[in-house]
């Protein structure tokens, strides 16, 4: 799946239908008009997440981050799902689509954290997926 960025922060319209409650709200480092593949993503039904309700994708961002963004600052570009997703329920009801390995406890963390094989693992996966949505084996969307 592939998503073009379409707004940078939520309309007071937005931050009222997806309960955004946060002040100062600050994202991700994406810009309009630019395309970024989608890692996961995750639907969020409690109210105290920092982007509010709805879906959260997880892509890599323009500082070459890992990074969440929430589906309202996207437009889907290319809707193909990944052949490397696996779904699963969390305990608060959060569903989420992600690669297997990123459904373990404390991934982000430890990604986060440096952890060497968390490191590696996310390396070879963002590798795949990359591969998966390169524009070469992109022959059946159509803009």
């Amino acid at each position: 799946m592939k998503v073009r960025c379409i707004q940078t922060s939520p309309t007071s319209e937005q931050r009222e239908e997806f309960s955004i409650n946060r002040v100062g709200f600050s994202t991700t480092d994406v810009t309009v008009g630019k395309e970024y593949i989608v890692l996961g993503l995750s639907v969020i039904t409690m109210r105290n997440g920092p982007f509010g309700l709805g879906t959260l994708l997880e892509i890599i961002d323009d500082q070459d981050s890992w990074a969440l963004a929430p589906m309202y600052m996207f437009e889907v570009s290319d809707p193909r799902p990944s052949r490397y997703w696996t779904i699963k329920k969390d305990s608060d009801n959060t569903i989420a689509l992600l690669p297997e390995s990123f459904h373990q406890p404390f991934y982000a963390d430890q990604l986060t954290d440096l952890v060497p094989e968390i490191v590696a693992d996310f390396k070879r996966v963002r590798a795949l997926l990359e591969s998966e949505f390169a524009v070469e084996n992109d022959a059946t969307h159509l803009d």
